[in-house]
């Protein structure tokens, strides 16, 4: 009886731990490795379960959410042109407050007119950490 109070209080320890941690994130201004004539205004950020983020203010996350976090990049003309990709990140393998980055690359197809299926790549470094959440 008391090696199962042990266990389950164990238990309550780490389902707590893991609700009191989120991922803090940001990135470096994302970069046009090229660009064959796509387009010339852009746009991008984050997306964690339909919610936007902007590229250039940190956020955090509950590590609950880290699966579903993606970087988005668009094309802004009448048509828009979208790529995204999700962020390859396992919390379990994060250190606790060590920093850690992924560098991400995008790249997004004109999908009308006369540049029809030409493309424009990009590169973007994000940033992440592993650290308690703010209550």
């Amino acid at each position: 009886m008391k090696r199962f109070l042990v266990i389950t209080a164990f238990i309550s320890l780490l389902q707590m731990e893991s609700k009191t941690q989120s991922l803090e994130i940001s990135c470096d201004r994302p970069q046009m490795i090229y660009n064959d004539h796509v387009g010339n205004e852009w746009a991008y950020g984050f997306q964690c379960n339909e919610k936007m983020y902007d590229w250039d203010k940190p956020f955090s996350i509950p590590l609950s959410m880290a699966s579903s976090l993606s970087f988005i990049l668009q094309e802004q003309d009448e048509y828009t042109d979208q790529a995204s990709q999700l962020i390859p990140i396992d919390p379990a393998k994060m250190e606790f407050n060590k920093s850690y980055t992924k560098t991400l690359e995008l790249i997004i197809k004109e999908n009308r007119g006369r540049y029809a299926g030409n493309t424009a790549k990009w590169a973007v470094t994000v940033h992440m950490k592993k650290v308690p959440a703010r209550t």
